[in-house]
């Protein structure tokens, strides 16, 4: 697969996602954790589906010039 390129999978893995929406896979296990990105089990991996990838990307704060930048709050150890 192609960087930038989209499959037509249903199920993702945590690899999957981060190719192809960006994160790194210590963000996408903090965006699970957290409950901002649903994921799902089977056996011992763990899939993120199409559908909850898409609905995570549509909660991203649009980029605006000139606007001040506001981090997430990372949990604390």
């Amino acid at each position: 697969m192609l960087e930038g390129e989209k499959t037509n999978k249903r199920l993702l893995t945590i690899e999957d996602f981060m190719a192809e929406y960006g994160p790194r896979r210590t963000v996408a296990y903090e965006l699970i954790g957290s409950g901002e990105l649903q994921a799902v089990k089977l056996g011992r991996r763990t899939y993120i589906t199409r559908e909850a990838a898409e609905a995570w990307m549509k909660t991203l704060a649009q980029y605006e010039p000139g606007a001040k930048h506001v981090r997430r709050n990372r949990r604390q150890p």
